[in-house]
C-alpha cells in the first residue's frame, strides 16, 4: 500500500459519512506506507453542528476520525487513536458494551483484538516517538 493509496482510503472513509458534504482540504501529517496514515482534514458539513476540522487515521488498521480539538499535534492524535482502539480491544476481552467504545469495523473476536493490539503497540513504541516534538 503506497502513500497515495493509504491517503485516499482515509479520505474515502471520511466521505462515506452522510454528514460530510465535501472535503475542503487535507494535509498528510504522517504516513508510513502500508501501516498508518494520519490526515488533518477540513470538511464542509451538512449541518453547522458538525465539527469541520478532523483527524483521520487509515492504513492496515481500523479507520477512524475524531475532532482536532482532542489533539493539537500529530503525535497526540496518534495517541488518541491508540486510546480509542485500546478501549475496543479491552471491550472485546471483557465482553463489554460496544456502544461505549469507538465503532470498529471488525468482528469483535480475540484474534482481531490481538492483531489490533499489536498494531497499537507498534504505533506507541515506534511511530509516536519518531514524530513527537
Amino acid at each position: 500500500m503506497d502513500n497515495e493509496k493509504i491517503v485516499h482510503e482515509g479520505l474515502d472513509y471520511l466521505k462515506s459519512f452522510e454528514w460530510v458534504d465535501s472535503l475542503d482540504r487535507y494535509r498528510v501529517d504522517f504516513c508510513l506506507p502500508g501501516v498508518v496514515a494520519l490526515l488533518s482534514v477540513e470538511i464542509s458539513a451538512v449541518s453547522n453542528e458538525v465539527d469541520r476540522e478532523l483527524w483521520v487515521v487509515s492504513g492496515d488498521l481500523p479507520d477512524a476520525y475524531f475532532v482536532k480539538d482532542q489533539a493539537k499535534t500529530a503525535s497526540r492524535a496518534l495517541a488518541v487513536y491508540c486510546d480509542l482502539m485500546e478501549a475496543w480491544v479491552e471491550c472485546v476481552r471483557s465482553n463489554g458494551d460496544f456502544s461505549q467504545v469507538y465503532p470498529v469495523e471488525a468482528q469483535p473476536s480475540a484474534a482481531n483484538a490481538e492483531m489490533l493490539e499489536s498494531r497499537i503497540n507498534f504505533i506507541r513504541s515506534e511511530v509516536i516517538p519518531s514524530i513527537a516534538p
